[in-house]
């Protein structure tokens, strides 16, 4: 976020999103179950 790299997005500094919110955010995002296997998916089976 703070030095992206690839140019695909822009750097976020300290002053866009605090180092907090960073770290809320993360906390977030691997607290989301992982989604099941397609192959478990009965109407995928089909």
């Amino acid at each position: 976020m703070r030095k992206p790299t690839g140019g695909n997005m822009p750097p976020y500094t300290s002053k866009v999103i605090s180092d907090q919110d960073l770290i809320d955010i993360h906390a977030y995002l691997r607290s989301i179950p992982p989604s099941p296997a397609a192959k478990t998916l009965p109407l995928l089976q089909q």
